[in-house]
C-alpha cells in the first residue's frame, strides 16, 4: 500500500495536478532572524572585551567594553582586532574613510587607548602586533622586496623607522629587536642590527654576507638559515658576539648532491645543546623528459598517480640531522635504515624512527618497525616490530609510550624497565564506541606526562587518572563516573593539579559544562547545563572570563563570568527582533545500533511547531551526527545541508548516530536507522512518516542512495557525490592525493576489509547501484564534474542505470567544482534545488520545470539562461 501511495503522489507531481503554493521561490531567512557573532576576546587585566558583529553578509561592527562600568566604542567594519599585552590598547584594521588619500591600501591601521579614547591611524600598513613585554607597538609596510618597520612607542607617542628590512625577529623577553637590513646596491640581506627597545641603543652583529630565508630568536640564540650563495644554518648569541656556521662544521663532509634544506625549520632540543636541521637533494635542473609516457607497474611501491602527488614533497624530502654545537660535530640520523622520523628525547640523545621498506607496497593500515636510535653513536635497535602502533617520547624523554591491548606500556628505554598501566577491568581504557576499519582497540585518550616523567596522566571514558612511577599507584582524578560526566582537560598547555587548570564535561543527556580542577576529586562546575559552549577565555588572573553559548533554538551569545562562576551576565546578543519565529528545544532520541549499544540521534522541530499537525521530516546523515544537538546553525540560502533551513521550512530534522559492523556498512547503517525511526515515531506521532526524505553528502550520500535501493523507509533522496559501486570505487584512484581506494577501503569509512575478491558478496550487497531496479522513491544526485574524492562517475553509474530502467532520477552536475560545491553561484543553487526537490515530495507543492521536465542543453545555452552553468540530467 505504502508504495502504490508514492507512486500516486509521484504521478500528481510530474502531472502538476496537486495545487500548492510557487515553490520556485524560497526565502532562506539568511539574516532576517539573527546577527552573527565573529569572534570576541578578553585584555589581560580582564577590563575590557571586544566582539565582532556581522548584521548582514556585507556589514559587521566592532565593540569594545569595559566589563564593569559598560564603557564602550563600535566601530564599523573593523577587523583583525588585537589587545596589547598590558590591556590599555587595541588596534585593528578598518576602512579607509572617502575622501583620504588610500595609497596602495584601502584600509588603515587604528590604535585606540582605551582609557583615554584618543586613536591614532596609521595607513599603508599591511601588518602590525604588539610587542610581548614593552610599550611597543610594531607596523609592517611592504616596499617590493623589502619591508618598513615603524616601532610606535606607547607612552612617548613618537616613532622609529627602519627602512630595507628584509626579516625581523624579538628576543624571547621582547626587549630586543633583531633585524636583516639591505645593502645600498643590493637587496640581499647583508647586514644585521640589533635594537635595545628599552636603551634605544644599536648593537651591529657580524654575519656571512648572503640572503637569509628564515630567523628566529630562541632562548638559546638567533637562528638563521641562509639561501644563497650557498645554504647554511648560522647561530648567533648577539651578546657574546658568537657566531657559528654549520657550514664550518659539515666542511667537505657534506654528501655529495645534497644541501642544507630551506624546508626544514631548525629547531633546538630541550637544552639548547643540539640543533636538529634538514638536508635534502639538490634541485636538478632541467625541463621534463620528452617521453611522457606513464608506466603503472605492478612492482611500483607506491601507485603511480600517488608518486606524481608525492613528487616536489619527494625531491625536496629533509633527512634529518643533529649539529652539537658545544662538541663542533654533526650526523645524519635519517639514514638508510629508517624511512622517516617520528621525534626526538628531549636531551636529542634518542630518536624514535620508522623503517617500513619491509613491507612495501602496503595497500591496508601502515606496518612497520619502530626503532629507537642513539643519536651520538648511531647504533640501532628495534622496539616494536611489524607494528601499527603509535609510540611516543614522555616530555623529558625518559620512555617511551603506547597503548596496546587495551594498556598503556611505558617503557624506559634506558634502564630497561617496562610498565604496563591499567587500572583495572572496572575502568577499562578501550574506547568501545570506535567501529573504524582497523581492527584495534583504541583508548580513550592520554593527557600525557608531569612532575619530570614522575605522572602519567590518561583517561578511561569518564574519568582522569595519574599513576605514579614506579610505584605504580593510581589514583582517579575526576568522580565523572559517579556522575556520569566524562572529564577532558580543556585548552592547551601543561595540565596542572590545582583549581588552575580547566575541564570540559559532558554527560549522555547532552549537557556540557566547564569545571575547575579539585583535588579531592570533585570539579567544582563553572557553567553548564543544555547549551553549546565555544570557548572560554580567561584574563591572565583567571578572575574574569567570557564565553559564548548557544542552543539550537537560541542563537549565541556573549557571556561575561567572574573567575569562580558566581556571576554571569550577558554582553551581547544576536536576537535580531521579537518576530524570530518559536524554535522548539531538540531532544534526543535514544535507540540500539546494529551491534545491539545504545545509540542516541538528535531531532529538531520544525518553526512554530504545533502539537497534533503533521509535518515532513529531513533524516541527515552522516555517521555521528548526534553531537549537533544543542548547536546553533544560522539559516543560508548557500548551504545545501544546513539543518535550519529545513526547520525554518517547516521540516522535523533529524540527525541520527550510526554504528556499523565491518563488511557490512550499508546493511548495519539500515540496522540503525530502522531502530532510530522506530523510536522517533513512537515518541513523536506529529512526523508522517509517508513524508520522510534522507538527505547526506559523501559518505552520508552513499547511505542515502543505499536506503533508497534497501529500505522502503523514505519518500525522496537526496545524495551529493555519493559512491554506489563499491567494486568499480576500490579499483579508483583517490585524487586528492594519488592514493588507490583500495587502502581507503580496507582501513577507512567504508570498512570492507578485505577486497573485492575475496568478499564479493559483501561488495555486491553493499553497493546501491546493483539494487537500483528496488529503487521505488525519486532520487536526486549532485556532482562535481571535477570531484577528486568520489568521481563523478559513481553519478553516471546510477543515473544511466535508472534512466535506461525507467524511474525517476535527476542529476546535477556542476562544472569546476570539487567534491564540496563551492562557487557561491552553485551554491545557492543546490540549495535552492535541495529544497524545492523536497518541497515537492515531501510536501507536495507543484515542482518547477526542472524536476517534470528537466532542462536540454540547448535550453541552458540560450542567452537567458547562460547564467546558471549547472547541467540537469533528468529521468523524465
Amino acid at each position: 500500500m505504502r508504495q502504490i501511495f508514492l507512486l500516486i503522489v509521484s504521478l500528481y507531481i510530474v502531472l502538476g495536478a496537486h495545487a500548492a503554493t510557487d515553490s520556485t521561490k524560497i526565502d532562506f531567512a539568511a539574516f532576517k532572524y539573527w546577527n552573527k557573532l565573529l569572534g570576541f576576546d578578553l585584555s589581560s587585566d580582564g577590563q575590557w572585551a571586544y566582539w565582532r558583529m556581522q548584521y548582514d553578509s556585507n556589514t559587521d561592527s566592532l565593540f569594545v567594553q569595559h566589563t564593569e562600568n559598560n564603557r564602550h566604542y563600535k566601530f564599523a567594519s573593523a577587523s583583525m582586532p588585537e589587545f596589547s599585552k598590558d590591556g590599555q590598547w587595541i588596534a585593528f584594521s578598518e576602512p579607509t574613510p572617502d575622501g583620504a588619500d588610500k595609497g596602495q591600501a584601502s584600509y588603515q591601521i587604528t590604535l585606540l587607548n582605551l582609557r583615554s579614547g584618543i586613536k591614532k591611524t596609521f595607513s599603508g600598513v599591511e601588518r602590525f602586533s604588539f610587542v610581548e613585554n614593552t610599550k611597543f607597538f610594531l607596523l609592517l609596510s611592504s616596499k617590493g622586496r623589502t619591508s618598513d618597520v615603524t616601532l610606535y612607542h606607547l607612552e612617548t607617542l613618537t616613532s622609529k623607522l627602519l627602512n630595507g628590512v628584509n626579516d625581523y625577529c624579538f628576543s624571547p623577553d621582547g626587549r630586543y629587536l633583531a633585524y636583516l637590513m639591505s645593502t645600498p646596491e643590493s637587496e640581499v640581506s647583508s647586514q644585521m642590527e640589533v635594537l635595545d627597545l628599552r636603551t634605544n641603543h644599536f648593537l651591529f652583529s657580524k654575519i656571512p654576507q648572503g640572503k637569509y630565508a628564515k630567523m628566529r630568536w630562541t632562548a638559546h640564540g638567533i637562528i638563521l638559515v641562509k639561501s644563497e650563495p650557498e645554504k647554511d644554518v648560522v647561530v648567533l648569541q648577539p651578546f657574546k658576539g658568537s657566531v657559528k656556521c654549520l657550514s664550518e662544521v659539515i666542511g667537505t663532509a657534506l654528501p655529495q648532491g645534497m644541501e642544507v634544506s630551506l624546508r626544514y625549520t631548525p629547531v633546538w632540543d630541550e637544552q639548547g645543546k643540539a640543533l636538529f636541521f634538514g638536508l635534502s637533494n639538490k634541485r636538478k635542473q632541467g625541463g621534463d623528459a620528452e617521453n611522457s609516457v606513464e608506466i603503472w607497474h605492478w612492482k611500483d611501491e607506491q601507485v603511480f598517480s600517488r608518486q606524481q602527488d608525492r613528487y616536489y614533497e619527494d625531491i625536496s624530502k629533509s633527512k634529518l640531522c643533529i649539529w652539537r654545537l658545544e662538541q663542533n660535530s654533526w650526523r645524519i640520523l635519517e639514514d638508510s635504515t629508517v624511512t622517516s622520523v617520528i621525534g626526538a628525547s628531549a636531551d636529542s640523545d634518542w630518536l624514535l624512527c620508522i623503517n617500513d621498506k619491509p613491507y612495501r607496497p602496503q595497500f591496508r593500515e601502515p606496518i612497520r618497525d619502530i626503532i629507537l636510535k642513539d643519536t651520538r653513536s648511531g647504533q640501532s635497535q628495534t622496539l616494536l616490530k611489524a607494528t601499527a602502533l603509535f609510540p611516543r617520547f614522555s616530555d623529558e624523554g625518559k620512555y617511551v609510550f603506547y597503548f596496546d591491548s587495551g594498556k598503556w606500556v611505558l617503557k624506559n628505554f634506558r634502564s630497561g624497565k617496562q610498565f604496563e598501566v591499567s587500572p583495572g577491568e572496572k575502568y577499562s581504557l578501550i574506547d568501545n564506541t570506535y567501529d573504524g576499519g582497523v581492527e584495534i582497540q583504541p583508548s580513550w585518550g592520554f593527557i600525557g606526562f608531569t612532575n619530570h616523567d614522575k605522572t602519567f596522566l590518561f583517561y578511561d571514558e569518564y574519568d582522569i587518572w595519574s599513576v605514579s612511577l614506579p610505584e605504580l599507584k593510581y589514583k582517579r582524578l575526576t568522580n565523572g563516573r559517579e556522575r556520569g560526566i566524562r572529564f577532558r582537560k580543556a585548552g592547551r598547555g601543561k595540565f596542572e593539579l590545582s583549581s588552575k587548570q580547566i575541564l570540559y564535561g559532558k554527560n549522555d543527556t547532552g549537557e556540557t559544562g566547564f569545571y575547575r580542577f579539585a583535588t579531592n576529586d570533585n570539579p567544582k562546575l563553572l557553567v553548564g547545563g543544555q547549551y553549546s559552549y565555544s570557548r572560554l577565555i580567561w584574563n591572565k588572573a583567571q578572575t574574569r572570563c567570557l564565553f559564548s553559548r548557544e542552543e539550537n533554538n537560541v542563537s549565541p551569545a556573549l557571556y561575561y563570568m567572574d573567575g569562580q562562576g558566581k556571576e554571569s551576565r550577558l554582553l551581547a546578543s544576536t536576537h535580531k527582533s521579537d518576530s524570530i519565529p518559536r524554535l522548539s528545544k531538540s531532544r534526543l532520541v535514544k535507540y540500539k545500533g546494529s551491534n545491539g549499544e545504545l545509540l542516541q540521534g538528535a531531532l529538531f522541530f520544525p518553526a512554530d511547531y504545533q502539537e497534533g499537525k503533521s509535518y515532513p521530516m529531513v533524516v541527515h546523515l552522516y555517521e555521528r551526527l548526534s553531537k549537533e544537538l544543542n548547536h546553533f546553525v544560522y539559516p543560508s540560502p548557500r548551504e545545501a545541508y544546513n539543518a535550519m533551513n529545513y526547520v525554518l521550512q517547516g521540516y522535523f530534522v533529524f540527525q541520527p548516530d550510526i554504528s556499523y559492523v565491518r563488511n557490512h556498512p550499508g546493511e548495519s547503517a539500515v540496522t540503525c536507522i530502522r531502530h532510530a525511526l522506530r523510536a522517533v515515531y513512537r515518541s513523536y506521532a506529529d512526523i508522517d512518516s509517508l513524508r520522510v526524505g534522507v538527505l547526506g553528502h559523501s559518505w552520508g550520500a552513499y547511505q542515502s542512495v543505499f536506503f533508497a535501493a534497501r529500505t522502503s523507509l523514505f519518500a525522496a533522496s537526496i545524495a551529493g557525490a555519493p559512491l554506489v559501486n563499491m567494486q568499480s570505487m576500490y579499483n579508483s584512484i583517490y585524487w586528492e592525493n594519488g592514493k588507490t581506494n583500495q587502502e581507503l577501503f580496507e582501513t577507512g569509512q567504508a570498512r570492507l576489509r578485505h577486497p573485492w575478491w575475496v568478499i564479493p558478496d559483501a561488495y555486491r550487497d553493499n553497493s546501491p547501484l546493483y539494487f537500483a531496479n528496488d529503487i521505488k522513491i525519486p532520487l536526486l544526485l549532485s556532482f562535481g564534474k571535477e570531484d577528486k574524492a568520489v568521481n563523478w562517475a559513481q553519478g553516471l553509474e546510477l543515473y544511466l542505470t535508472m534512466r535506461r530502467l525507467g524511474k525517476p532520477c535527476i542529476m546535477l552536475a556542476y562544472p569546476d567544482e570539487g567534491h564540496t560545491i563551492s562557487i557561491p553561484k552553485n551554491e545557492e543553487d543546490q540549495a535552492l534545488r535541495y529544497m524545492q526537490f523536497f518541497n515537492a515530495y515531501l510536501k507536495h507543492q507543484t515542482p518547477p520545470k526542472w524536476i517534470t521536465q528537466g532542462k536540454s542543453y540547448m535550453e541552458m545555452k540560450a542567452p537567458a539562461e547562460s547564467k546558471n552553468t549547472v547541467t540537469e540530467t533528468t529521468v523524465k
